[in-house]
């Protein structure tokens, strides 16, 4: 474990309740047995209040796939590799990005996805890719899916609604644990499963999915 996470640990709440309006479903988040973590994604700081309240409940890291093109990635992707042991998906090798993913899982790791792929704002969420269904049929563990609201509005506007008292803050739901059955390398089943979860993070972030 890297240094970052015993600080974490003890700043995560404080972050979290700075900017969180309502956090649901924590039970949810396995206190020992390694999972994905599948949220829709709103903006850069996605990663960071999901894992604050994973490290919050686990005492463990929560390692994401990130893609290299991402701007993010270019520009605190060294960081971020030192600090939370990321999982760099690079141009042209997505397999390879997955079989390290299910490795780790099978080393006792949670890995976090961000299925649409990109960040989006609208109110419809963009197809599912099909690499957290295939992680978790591949090594036998359970998706977490988990929606999110507000996460794109400006971090100091939050901060004085909540300073004021008004309603306006970041949601976070995570859902009940999703185990997919099937074969990993049959594509309708796997577009299926997919689908699926997608509905699940949907209806956890207020939002709608049309597959």
């Amino acid at each position: 474990m890297t240094s970052v996470y015993p600080v974490a640990r003890r700043t995560a709440f404080p972050f979290v309740s700075l900017f969180a309006r309502r956090v649901d479903g924590v039970e949810q988040i396995p206190d020992n047995e390694p999972v994905i973590v599948a949220a829709n994604h709103l903006g850069m700081f996605d990663p960071l209040f999901i894992g604050s309240l994973f490290i919050l409940k686990t005492k463990k890291k929560l390692r994401y796939l990130v893609d290299t093109r991402n701007l993010f990635w270019k520009t605190f992707g060294i960081t971020l590799q030192h600090w939370t042991n990321t999982i760099p998906i690079r141009h042209g090798r997505r397999e390879e990005a997955i079989v390290d993913a299910v490795a780790a899982l099978g080393r006792g790791d949670s890995i976090g996805v961000f299925p649409e792929g990109r960040v989006n704002t609208s109110p419809t969420l963009l197809e599912g890719r099909t690499g957290a269904v295939r992680m978790s049929l591949m090594s036998g563990k359970a998706i977490l899916p988990v929606g999110i609201e507000n996460t794109h509005v400006p971090l100091r506007s939050i901060m004085m609604h909540r300073v004021l008292n008004k309603p306006e803050g970041i949601v976070i739901r995570f859902g009940e644990r999703f185990h997919p059955q099937g074969d990993p390398n049959d594509p309708n089943v796997v577009r299926e499963l997919t689908d699926e979860l997608m509905r699940r993070i949907a209806m956890l972030s207020q939002k709608s999915y049309i597959a």
